[in-house]
């Protein structure tokens, strides 16, 4: 009885540390993008786009500590 108890205990232990995980993923990326378009509405976030050699797209950013 004690070790199905323990077994079951372990399994919601690691069921929340993955959704918890997981979550703070989301959120971590939902706030990058809300401070990247502040950023960008500010001025203080430029990009330019480029080509690489191989003629993919790519992304130069720069930012602007100044600018308010």
């Amino acid at each position: 009885m004690i070790n199905e108890l323990y077994i079951v205990l372990w399994l919601l232990l690691m069921g929340a540390v993955w959704y918890f995980f997981r979550e703070n993923g989301r959120l971590q990326y939902a706030k990058g993008m809300s401070d990247a378009i502040e950023m960008h509405s500010n001025g203080a976030l430029q990009y330019k786009i480029t080509k690489n050699k191989f003629g993919a797209d790519g992304i130069e950013i720069k930012i602007n500590s100044e600018a308010k």
